[in-house]
């Protein structure tokens, strides 16, 4: 509700608005700071209500009428009279049609009028019949990543099932060696299963005792030397066979995959879920830490985890870039508010010159070109209120 009026009125009333809040009814309440202090605008919807009638509630009260697309405003016949003065002098100076019942006088600033109606009621004031439904505002202080994240959580607890389900169908892990022995038996041709059996019915040499067996070693020795080279030799073109290459390099893979999960994927998934948890829990505490987590990262050029890089990189880059745009828009929009107050002060000071009005309204023109023209030199709304109440009269001797 805040962000959206704070986008829809202007500059000049952002620098007076204290805050914005709702209540049970579906009223807006606007409060402002004045010189006098807050003061309160409650919008009903189709009409609006202020607790003071002072000049800043006034021009604060049609300026929002405008922001909601209201032409036309009514006033409430029970006003105070400096209430509808002020009204209709600001609605002269909005470019808004203005009707006091009370008077039936009608004030209209020469432009073109919208066909569009509104209504607004202040202090004094009711909205005018057939006006238009106005739009109903809806705010929320929800921090943008709360629905990414609410998002990538559930892909992160689906991920998580994932991981476990494989990591169970991995089973334990493997051991190389006798993945190894089993593919090169099961692959071996009958050569190579002939010099296995060979080498190992031969016993290690000097295993047999006895003179005769002394004797012998020698040769036992040169038999087994043999046999066992040609056993190598089978194994090692057995290894190279494509099967064995395969099933080894699979058993491989499944032992790094089981590493990667136990060690890592899962342990690292679950604290990111617990984290994700928290920060949905309280999404302002959250918005804080994320904030602090991103601001340290750019500082300190170091990554932040994958999921938190996901869901807050697009929205707090994009925050960032589109500062300098805001703030050149801003100023650009000063600028140009500035010119303006200028032009109304002009506006209204041909009214002033034109004559035919009433004394009080005169009265109250004449305060509003003062008004606008210190707003146009810069001038805060504050300081423009105490020029437009100094009088030009000369101080007496």
């Amino acid at each position: 509700m805040q962000t959206a009026y704070r986008q829809q009125i202007s500059v000049e009333l952002k620098e007076r608005l204290h805050f914005v809040d709702a209540t049970r009814n579906d009223q807006i309440l606007i409060r402002l700071k004045t010189q006098n202090g807050i003061t309160t605008i409650t919008d009903h919807g189709e009409r609006m209500a202020a607790s003071s009638d002072d000049r800043v509630t006034v021009i604060s009260m049609v300026q929002l009428a405008r922001a909601k697309g209201w032409t036309r405003l009514s006033i409430n016949p029970g006003s105070t009279p400096q209430f509808r003065a002020a009204l209709q002098a600001e609605a002269v100076a909005q470019g808004l049609q203005i009707i006091d019942p009370s008077s039936s006088t009608t004030l209209k600033e020469e432009k073109t009028m919208s066909e569009k109606q509104g209504a607004a009621a202040g202090m004094g004031m009711m909205p005018m019949p057939g006006a238009a439904e106005p739009e109903k505002r809806q705010d929320s202080t929800t921090p943008a990543w709360v629905v990414p994240l609410s998002i990538k959580l559930e892909e992160l607890n689906r991920q998580a099932e994932e991981y476990s389900r494989r990591r169970r169908e991995l089973g334990e892990a493997e051991d190389l060696k006798n993945v190894r022995l089993n593919a090169v038996l099961a692959h071996a041709d009958e050569a190579a299963r002939a010099a296995f059996d060979e080498f190992d019915k031969l016993p290690q040499p000097g295993t047999q005792k006895g003179v005769l067996s002394f004797l012998n070693r020698a040769a036992e020795q040169k038999t087994f030397a043999a046999a066992k080279a040609r056993a190598e030799a089978h194994w090692n073109r057995t290894c190279q066979h494509p099967e064995v290459v395969a099933t080894i390099k699979a058993a491989k893979a499944r032992n790094d995959e089981r590493f990667q999960l136990q060690q890592f994927q899962i342990p690292q998934t679950e604290l990111a879920i617990k984290h994700a948890r928290r920060l949905l829990a309280d999404p302002a505490a959250g918005d804080k830490e994320l904030r602090a987590s991103w601001a340290r990262s750019k500082a300190m050029k170091t990554p932040l985890p994958s999921w938190q890089e996901e869901v807050i990189a697009p929205i707090f880059k994009s925050e960032e870039d589109g500062r300098q745009a805001e703030l050149d828009a801003a100023f650009k929009q000063r600028r140009e508010l500035e010119d303006s107050h200028q032009a109304k002060a002009d506006a209204l000071q041909k009214q002033l010159d034109a004559g035919n009005l009433p004394e009080d309204v005169q009265q109250e023109l004449q305060q509003r070109v003062k008004f606008y023209q210190a707003l146009a030199d810069g001038r805060t709304p504050e300081e423009a209120e105490e020029i437009s109440k100094k009088s030009d009269a000369p101080r007496p001797r």
